[in-house]
């Protein structure tokens, strides 16, 4: 995988190895959070590396991953849009990006109950993101991915809710 950096507009990257190695200590660290087939990991950034992992991650885990639309964390004022995806899919875990323009949005879920990681901005109640990457591999890993089917869900991909409010739809 590769991006620039926002800052130096170098180009980084994460090869197979390097990407293999941290989503599977993320997805044991989404294991030990509790995500799971019932319990999904809500992606609230665009595009990068990182969630490009997390996805990755959590779909290991049979744990659905749930990206959604950055506008309607950013761009809304009521955050409904947002609100309705939580509450369609019920998440154990959520990624950020960066944790402070999310701020809002994640307010206006109330008291979630989820553990937010974030890759800028972690500390506090928010887990760093590159502290969880190096979370030790137990065999909870390789149990979960055996337990994957033809039938479970890797990802809800949400409708764009251009006839009411989006629809989370499961993607096997």
């Amino acid at each position: 995988l590769k991006q620039r950096d926002p800052q130096t507009d170098e180009w980084v990257s994460a090869s197979y190895g390097e990407g293999k190695s941290r989503s599977d200590a993320l997805a044991q660290a989404f294991l030990d959070m509790g995500a799971g087939p019932d319990a999904p990991v809500m992606i609230l950034s665009g595009n990068s590396i990182e969630s490009a992992l997390v996805i990755m991650a959590a779909m290991a885990i049979g744990a659905p991953a749930a990206p959604i639309s950055v506008p309607y964390c950013l761009m809304s004022t009521d955050f409904a849009k947002l609100k309705h995806c939580f509450n369609a899919a019920k998440p154990k875990v959520i990624f950020v990006q960066d944790l402070k323009p999310f701020e809002p949005a994640l307010a206006a879920l109330g008291d979630h109950g989820c553990t937010i990681i974030a890759v800028n901005g972690a500390g506090g109640d928010v887990q760093s993101y590159e502290a969880l990457t190096r979370t030790p591999v137990s065999p909870a890993i390789h149990a979960a991915i055996e337990a994957l089917t033809d039938d479970s869900i890797g990802k809800y991909l949400y409708t764009s809710g251009s006839t009411g409010m989006p629809k989370p739809v499961p993607t096997t």
